[in-house]
């Protein structure tokens, strides 16, 4: 299996790890490529809200107001986690989460009644 270009860290970590334990398909490998790549992204945002100091900017009005780039890192965690869920994998224990047994057996259900 072939890393992506680019991976470093924490990022390549998260490849190399998945990619070992399980036996992932192509859509669920572009997946993982993205939740890799969206860690390098918050890593940087993250080192340059650690450089500023700043977690407050002062808005059109003369008002406090989040730092853009607090807003950014946020959204970016949001895009990882969004992409590791839909990775569905199972916990470190090996149990898969409920929730995600179900909603595949609900989705199996629905394919079935399609046909």
């Amino acid at each position: 299996m072939t890393t992506p270009n680019g991976l470093e860290g924490n990022a390549l970590r998260l490849w190399d790890d998945t990619t070992e334990r399980y036996d992932l398909e192509t859509h669920e490998l572009l997946t993982l490529e993205q939740a890799c790549r969206e860690i390098m992204l918050i890593e940087r945002i993250q080192r340059d809200i650690d450089a500023l100091a700043k977690l407050m900017d002062e808005g059109s009005m003369g008002q406090r107001v989040v730092s853009d780039l607090v807003k950014e890192v946020r959204q970016h965690r949001a895009k990882y986690e969004g992409s590791i869920r839909a990775l569905n994998l199972p916990a470190d224990d090996g149990v898969p989460n409920p929730r995600s047994v179900q909603a595949r057996e609900a989705a199996k259900a629905r394919w079935r009644r399609a046909s």
